[in-house]
């Protein structure tokens, strides 16, 4: 179904439609958040996706140039379009601290943590290990420097 989805995203030339496409990779997120918190219980497993199986697409997709969607059903309306496909790519691919380091930092850092996304995903994409992946900025550090 991702490839699906991938594939109709790079035919499409509607921005609204591309977020809405790239959205739905992450089709079965809950599914995997219910099962990584069950560990060890009696839970359905679920497969963790393989960014291997869609890297080239995921490539394309991601160089494709596309406008600020307008009009878009989703927040990201504001956002360009590299860093939905780098958010997905770090929801689907990443390791769970990186979803922390977004609800610890969006407050501090704002538009720069778009940035830090995006390099991440690009690194994912070009088959760096999640040790040498661009690292978020230390919170403390980040604190200080937005006080003063």
């Amino acid at each position: 179904m991702r490839t699906a989805l991938l594939q109709a995203c790079l035919k499409t030339q509607d921005a609204i439609l591309a977020d809405f496409l790239v959205r739905c990779v992450d089709f079965d997120r809950m599914a995997r958040m219910r099962a990584r918190s069950q560990e060890g219980a009696a839970a359905t497993p679920i497969e963790e996706p393989k960014l291997e199986a869609h890297a080239d697409l995921w490539r394309q997709v991601m160089a494709r140039p596309r406008s600020k969607a307008t009009g878009s059903l989703f927040d990201s309306a504001s956002l360009g379009f590299d860093v939905l496909v780098a958010y997905t790519i770090e929801e689907l691919y990443g390791e769970v601290e990186s979803t922390n380091a977004d609800r610890e930092l969006a407050p501090i850092l704002g538009d720069r943590l778009y940035t830090v996304r995006v390099q991440r995903a690009r690194a994912r994409l070009a088959g760096k290990r999640a040790a040498e992946l661009p690292g978020y900025p230390n919170k403390a550090g980040v604190g200080a420097e937005a006080q003063g």
